[in-house]
């Protein structure tokens, strides 16, 4: 269990299908994936990133809990060393009690280039299973001139979800480069800050990171990083794409706390503590509970 911070945690009515338990895991998931984010997951079978972690690499582990139950399991693996193209991999799956009701799993992989002009992706796939259901999957690819093309499964028409244009895609970034902006540029400023455009090949949104000072984070013993971190809001703002009926909309929420620090020293600083409030979920909290180095993988 999760500290009594976390609010209650609302459980699913019997009526609700399983298509709104697969919508909230991918939310938690996706959130997971704009904002990254206790053992280290040498168990996992299989292994999230069965490569070895790369010299310079870094691969970061969060627990997340969901009202106070421990619900997904996220992994972040970053290589930006290898000259201006940057790999990041993102991995969730059910964790905890609720992984006894139902299993999930979603692996993601975007590779670009850095320009004068800030990230270029040149690819992003994903696919996400919820049991043993067909899996959902998304490839995305990126021309020279700022056009997008995705290959959905299912197609949006058969998602009850409406078809982002081709103009309002262009001169976006997948969600895992998202991220690695917003940390890049959060380091680089030493506060808070930056913007993205972002298309996932289902969903066109607008984040906006704003600085809200620090914090001191206490001790905890499912936490890895205690101390001073930079308070981050990133404000989410749906464009297109998105589901309409209200029911549907309360799974995603407004804004998301994200509390970053520099774990390891020379390193860009990391989200160590992240926080929302779902109207469908209660309070979403994940934490920072465990860290790896690439040059030091052999060590830990």
């Amino acid at each position: 269990m999760e500290p009594s911070d976390a609010r209650p945690f609302p459980l699913a009515k019997s009526q609700r299908t399983g298509s709104l338990r697969r919508a909230s895991f991918a939310l938690l998931a996706s959130v997971g994936t704009l904002v990254l984010g206790g053992s280290a997951l040498a168990q996992l079978e299989p292994p999230a990133f069965p490569e070895p972690l790369q010299p310079g690499a870094m691969e970061a582990t969060y627990q997340v809990y969901s009202g106070g139950l421990r619900a997904l399991t996220l992994q972040l693996r970053y290589d930006g060393s290898v000259g201006e193209r940057y790999d990041a991999r993102f991995h969730a799956r059910s964790d905890g009690f609720l992984a006894n009701f139902f299993t999930f799993r979603l692996d993601s992989e975007a590779e670009g280039l850095r320009t004068e002009d800030g990230l270029a992706p040149l690819s992003f796939r994903t696919e996400a299973r919820w049991e043993d259901n067909d899996p959902r999957s998304v490839a995305l690819t990126y021309g020279p001139d700022g056009a997008v093309s995705a290959e959905v499964v299912p197609p949006p028409e058969d998602d009850e979800r409406s078809r982002v244009p081709d103009d309002a895609r262009r001169g976006t970034l997948d969600p895992i480069s998202a991220v690695v902006h917003l940390i890049e540029a959060s380091t680089q400023a030493g506060i808070c800050s930056g913007e993205a455009r972002i298309f996932d090949g289902r969903r066109r949104l607008d984040v906006v990171a704003q600085s809200l000072g620090s914090a001191v984070l206490e001790e905890r013993s499912y936490a890895i990083y205690s101390g001073r971190a930079q308070v981050c809001r990133i404000n989410l703002e749906p464009v297109t794409g998105f589901w309409e009926s209200e029911e549907r909309r309360e799974r995603y929420p407004a804004e998301i706390r994200v509390f970053l620090a520099e774990v390891e020293e020379g390193r860009p600083a990391l989200p160590v503590r992240i926080e929302m409030d779902v109207v469908a979920r209660g309070a979403v909290r994940a934490h920072l509970t465990d860290l790896r180095i690439g040059r030091q993988a052999a060590e830990r």
